[in-house]
């Protein structure tokens, strides 16, 4: 035996020669994820996968929002146009006719300027006396502002009747 040994004693050896005897066996595997072959990476197409499924998700949600910024502006030029019929009304009992022009419920200050254009900024029709037996004809040229198709004309004598369809 040699000088070091000596000095330490018989029971240091044993502890670690036992130290080594009762250590975990998991302990000299190396952990799965610390080896660079194992790992697993997304493959191309993977990723072009899922790059396609978010641009699907972002053009079904552009296109139903892209709806509701009509159906607001439609539902602004029916307030406005309620706003004007009012002022019409108001003009009419207060001067027994009805105003020549919108121009005139400005002038008179039954209306507001601003108020004169639908939610597309193009001015409302207004003509009297209006079109088939009533007393004026107010009305928005709607989305794509033609007062020749009536198919999207928001007009103030139909409008009330249209919600209830």
């Amino acid at each position: 035996m040699n000088q070091a040994s000596l000095r330490r004693g018989p029971m240091a050896r044993r502890r670690r020669s036992s130290h080594v005897l009762i250590a975990p066996s998991h302990a000299t595997k190396p952990a799965p994820y610390a080896r660079r072959d194992e790992r697993r990476a997304f493959s191309l197409l993977e990723l072009t996968l899922v790059l396609a499924i978010i641009a699907a998700l972002m053009g079904v949600a552009a296109f139903a929002l892209l709806g509701q910024g009509n159906r607001a502006k439609v539902r602004a030029s029916e307030a406005s146009l309620r706003v004007i019929s009012t002022a019409i009304g108001q003009y009419q009992l207060n001067h027994s006719s009805y105003p020549d022009t919108l121009a005139r419920l400005v002038t008179a200050q039954y209306l507001e300027a601003r108020s004169m254009q639908d939610a597309w900024k193009r001015d409302f029709y207004y003509r009297t006396p209006g079109l088939g037996g009533r007393p004026y004809t107010l009305l928005s040229g709607g989305i794509d502002g033609d007062y020749n198709t009536p198919a999207d004309n928001i007009d103030v004598w139909t409008m009330d009747a249209q919600q209830g369809q």
